[in-house]
This record gives C-alpha cells, sequence and structure tokens, in this order.
C-alpha cells in the first residue's frame, strides 16, 4: 500500500491534525508514527489507518510528510528519513526549527512551519504559517485545507516564527494563567469564578473584537480619579506591571531561540 500522507510523531498535536486529515482523506491513504509502540497502535486503530514503527518506511512514496516531533529529535528524523524522500511537502509544526534548516537537510522538498491553533479541535484560534518560495498547485491545495483548520491562518517571514508563535499558541496559556492567578489571589470560589466568568463572557469578549481605542475608553471611563479602579489601573500602568509582562515574553521568546539553537547544531 502507497500511503501518500504520513505523519511522523502523532503525539497529542499530530493526533488533533489526523482528525482533520481524516475528514478530507481516506484512512488508507494515511500512515502515522509514534516513539511509544502501544499508543501508537492504538491512535491507528482509532482513526482506521496505518501505524508504523518506522519513519524511513512512513514516508517511502508520501507526497504529504506532517513532522510533529519534538525540537531536540529533529535532527534524528531528519537524517533518517532524507535518503527515503522523493520530492514531497514537508510540513513541520515545531516552532523552534527554521524553515531554511529543514531545507538545508531536504533540499528536493517543498517546506511549509506551520503552528496550529491550540484550538485546532474546535476550528477556531490563530494558526501560523511560513510558505515555500514553490507555489505550485498541491502546495496550495494544502494551504487551503489548513487555512480551514482554524478563524485565521497568518503567513509571516520564517525569521518572526518565535515571537508569533508566543503570541498566537502562548498568548492564549499566558492569558488563562493570568486569570488563574487572579482567582487565586481573589479567592477561588464558585462565586468569584461565577462573576468573573460573566464579566469575560459579557464584557471583555465583546471589547477585543473592537479597536483598541475602544480599550481605552473604556479604561478612562471606569477610571474615575481617585476611584477604586483608577487605583488598580494605577498598578497596571506601572513600570513594575510592564517589566513583568516584558520579561514574560522575552523569556518566552529567548527559550524558543535557544532550543532551535541546540536543535540545529
Amino acid at each position: 500500500m502507497k500511503h501518500t500522507i504520513a505523519i511522523i510523531g502523532c503525539g497529542e498535536m499530530g493526533e488533533q491534525i489526523l482528525a482533520r486529515l481524516i475528514q478530507s482523506y481516506t484512512p488508507d491513504a494515511i500512515v502515522i508514527t509514534r516513539k511509544n509502540k502501544i499508543r501508537g497502535e492504538a491512535i491507528a486503530q482509532k482513526y482506521g489507518v496505518t501505524y508504523s514503527s518506522s519513519n524511513s518506511t512512513a514516508v517511502t512514496n508520501a507526497q504529504i510528510i506532517f513532522l510533529c516531533i519534538k525540537p531536540q529529535d529533529f535532527k534524528g528524523v531528519l537524517l533518517e528519513i532524507a535518503p527515503h524522500v522523493a520530492a514531497p511537502i514537508i510540513i513541520s509544526i515545531a516552532a523552534a526549527i527554521s524553515q531554511s534548516y529543514i531545507m538545508s537537510q531536504i533540499p528536493r522538498a517543498v517546506v511549509l512551519r506551520y503552528m496550529p491553533s491550540p484550538l485546532i479541535a474546535e476550528r477556531k484560534g490563530v494558526a501560523l504559517l511560513v510558505r515555500d518560495k514553490q507555489n505550485g498547485q498541491r502546495t496550495k491545495q494544502i494551504i487551503s485545507q489548513l487555512n480551514a483548520w482554524s478563524s485565521m491562518l497568518q503567513t509571516i517571514p520564517d525569521k518572526d516564527m518565535h515571537i508569533y508563535t508566543v503570541l498566537a499558541s502562548c498568548g492564549s496559556a499566558f492569558v488563562a494563567a493570568l486569570l488563574l492567578k487572579i482567582f487565586a489571589v481573589i479567592g477561588d470560589s464558585p462565586t468569584h469564578k461565577k462573576i468573573l466568568t460573566k464579566v469575560i463572557n459579557d464584557t471583555i469578549i465583546s471589547l477585543v473584537k473592537k479597536p483598541t481605542v475602544q480599550w481605552r475608553k473604556m479604561v478612562a471611563h471606569a477610571s474615575t480619579p481617585g476611584g477604586v479602579t483608577a487605583k488598580g489601573i494605577q498598578v497596571i500602568n506601572s513600570k513594575a506591571t510592564t517589566f513583568l509582562i516584558k520579561k514574560v515574553i522575552r523569556n518566552a521568546v529567548r527559550q524558543s531561540q535557544r532550543i532551535q539553537k541546540k536543535s540545529e547544531q
């Protein structure tokens, strides 16, 4: 059986991608690999696709290859599959591995970098894409499919993937962590959570859909000089809070850069 699509490293995100692919391709066209053979075979059985314990066997004859492996495993996997890759489309979801590095290892392939939305299962959120200079019909087709897996597919330069990953992929986790911290400070009671959730749903979600000028107007409207809100906003606008937010973003970007440097050596 010649499989046309291979998912190398079908872990949590790899399975999410598989769930999307299975809606457009027949199961017998897809082969997956995973280090954990028992888990890999279980996923294959769940979706009716083929499991292979060999990455090189899986990519042979594949026209589309999804690389869903950890950055530290990239070098070894690329060396393993390179001799068996013809001229397919390679789609890497590793935020810390550059397009140029993959192309240097498998120069005959069309290489796309794709950062799925954390909400890919719901087809929501922002996904990121680094295109290849080659833009054939097959490439356009797969990009069209990727576009349908989220509410927004943003094309970006390869060199900017670090910061955009922090915004698009890590951003939702940062916001969730911030809300959890607020709950921890005020007390994580059902009533507190109910009130804050209602505020988020009815006010903040509606507000973020509007231009940022409307955000500023809301802050100004609620911040009566000497009032309760103004006192809290004063802390949020302080240099200490600005420094903390910059540190969160800077640390995430630097970690992504460190992983890339180490993985591509």
